[in-house]
């Protein structure tokens, strides 16, 4: 978020009653949802909650603040607004301070208030869980929880971070500013499965983009759409580009600013006279998964491995039935829940592919039917509609191990497949169904017969290859020097400093073409740290896999505060009379550490991507 430095009270949301903090009062209080809406920084008349950003830290532990922020809180109450304090306790990138004082200056500030008027609480905002910031924002809440057990404490993480599974929090704030409709969706629907309400605050200033531009009111208006088809709160980011000022903001004739206020008032219409019964949307059920590519090991032998760790069983599955599922991190299960707006059935759909012919394919399930009418399966897919070999659980109360196998079926080879788990949640309240704990495809590629990239041109004569990394086809298609020193997660390639001595790997890679080519280009997105790991990396073409003709390298690039470049190394061949009309050509991609110490990871490559047209 920007220019916030600027802005003495923040404002911001959140949805759980506070009913439990008035005590014997036990006041109703609204949740809040879609119809509600607020403005980051300041209350104005048509807001329907205020969130205050409180500062007790360093220097701005004077008494008289607690004083003010007291009224403050009471006065916004009595208008009928809903409160949602942000503890701004600590730094939140540094933690330069001991744990404790960070505790104390919390204790500090919610002794000072009427808990009757608080909503909920928010510790700081945009937070990182690196740099101990786990232990910080962990340390924090459970000292919250324990001193004042009904007072719901939410977490703010810095985009584009996921919730982290380790982190505990009673609800999300988020902000993804810029973001494209179906960007904003995906990233928020990683917060919906948790379970726990989600705030978001949406962009309406010319200090965040111009309205006419697409990160500007296009991304706000989409971001909007999915909030209502999810039932989710927001607040609003309404400052003027030169003070940071949402009063200025609000009466300013600024044809910057002008635009921005009134679709904001627009939608300040539109929220308010929304019937959020009929939310979240029937569509808030169907979530889109992505192709996930397959490639051997050194054995041949792949393996796909879900253990629900993480969110991103959201980017990979498509998903039938998202209002029902729960995903807990801690536990590391996801949880198969009824839900008023859920459906019947939930479908977690996996798509896969390969260049290589897959076969032997087996995917295994486990987890544990938790009541007596639930059903889990897992089954099997050719063609993505015609479901073989099906495996059922049925046992209620039951641990579970599924293992659907096309072993031995004839007809159950090709380049791609799909896996579908599915399961039975047959009434709208209640506990949970079943719980699912891990997931597992397993089968063998068949190598191809030359290490060697065909190129063929598509119908306009365009030739585009691209390595995302995301599978390790790398070991069948490139030609390796010291591979043992690398190391591959999904999507990226990396490697590290060697006690004793220089550490290189050569990845390099025969391309044939079908035509002769032109306009040539090769890109390399990667990163490395030479000022503080003695690392970096080379790219560069040869035409017979041992001279290289053309090369790039980071050596020197400019690096962030961390000692860190990251971008893409380009070489641009469209003008070298070198590279006109051949049909064969090498990559070659050397990753080298030259500190002659053991380090972590500190250099790597995360795509490489092939352009050229054919003659």
């Amino acid at each position: 978020m920007q220019r916030k430095g600027r802005i003495g009270l923040m404002v911001l949301v959140f949805g759980l009653t506070a009913a439990g903090l008035r005590g014997e009062e036990k006041v109703p209080q609204r949740r809040l949802d879609f119809s509600c809406l607020g403005v980051y920084g300041t209350l104005f008349d048509f807001c329907d909650f205020s969130v205050y950003k409180l500062i007790y830290f360093g220097k701005h532990r004077e008494p008289q603040r607690l004083e003010g922020y007291r009224r403050l809180l009471h006065e916004t109450a009595q208008r009928g607004k809903l409160n949602l304090v942000g503890l701004y306790c600590f730094d939140r990138v540094k933690h330069s301070r001991p744990i404790p004082e960070y505790l104390a200056n919390a204790d500090a500030l919610l002794q000072a208030l009427d808990p009757r008027d608080i909503y909920a609480v928010f510790l700081n905002e945009e937070n990182v869980t690196w740099n101990k910031g786990l232990e910080v924002l962990n340390r924090l809440y459970d000292h919250l929880k324990a001193g004042y057990p009904t007072l719901p404490v939410y977490q703010w993480l810095t985009a584009p971070a996921v919730p982290h599974p380790k982190l505990r929090a009673d609800g999300w704030v988020y902000d993804l500013y810029r973001a494209s409709r179906a960007d904003f969706r995906r990233k928020l629907v990683k917060y919906i499965v948790t379970g726990k309400p989600l705030v978001m605050c949406l962009n309406a200033s010319p200090d965040v983009a111009p309205f006419d531009s697409p990160p500007g009111f296009a991304s706000s208006q989409g971001q909007v759409e999915v909030c209502r088809e999810f039932n989710v709160p927001m607040f609003f980011y309404c400052v003027d580009p030169r003070w940071g000022s949402p009063s200025i903001w609000l009466r300013s004739d600024s044809p910057d600013i002008v635009p921005w206020r009134e679709w904001l008032l627009g939608v300040v219409n539109e929220v308010h006279r929304t019937d959020t019964t009929a939310l979240p949307l029937y569509s808030a059920n169907f979530s889109t998964g992505q192709p996930l590519e397959l490639a051997g090991d050194e054995a041949n032998r792949f393996a796909f491995e879900e253990d629900f760790g993480t969110v991103q069983f959201v980017d990979d599955a498509t998903i039938m039935g998202l209002l029902n599922l729960r995903w807990d991190g801690g536990r590391e299960v996801l949880f198969l829940r009824p839900h008023p707006k859920g459906l019947d059935t939930v479908e977690l759909q996996y798509h896969f592919f390969s260049e290589f012919e897959l076969s032997g394919i087996e995917a295994r399930l486990t987890g544990k039917l938790l009541r007596e009418e639930a059903e889990v399966t897992l089954a099997l897919s050719i063609n993505g509609h015609a479901w073989v070999h099906e495996a059922r659980a049925t046992t209620g109360g039951q641990d579970f191990a599924l293992v659907s196998s096309a072993e031995g079926d004839p007809n159950f080879k090709g380049k791609e497949f799909w896996v579908r788990l599915r399961g039975r949640v047959s009434s709208r309240e209640g506990e949970a169904f079943s719980l699912l704990d891990a997931f597992r495809v397993t089968g063998q590629a068949a190598p191809p017969e030359r290490r060697e990239v065909r190129l063929r041109p598509d119908e306009a004569g365009r030739v585009y290859y691209q390595d995302d990394f995301s599978s390790r086809k790398y070991l069948h298609l490139a030609h390796l020097t010291n591979g043992e020193q690398l190391t591959w997660t999904r999507g990226h390639l990396g490697t590290h400093g060697v006690a004793g001595r220089a550490n290189k790997v050569v990845l390099r890679w025969k391309f044939v073409a079908e035509q002769p080519l032109a306009n040539l280009r090769v890109h390399l997105r990667n990163w490395a740290n030479e000022r503080n790991l003695g690392s970096w990396n080379n790219l560069a073409v040869s035409l017979d896999g041992e001279h290289k003709l053309v090369e790039e390298t980071t050596r020197g690039k400019p690096a962030n505060a961390q000692g860190t470049y990251r971008g893409t190394l380009i070489l641009d061949l469209t003008a070298d009379p070198r590279f006109a009309g051949i049909r064969e050509f090498w990559v070659h991609v050397e990753l080298i550490n030259n500190s002659g110490v053991r380090t972590g990871e500190s250099n790597g490559v995360e795509d490489l991507c092939i352009e050229a047209t054919a003659k």
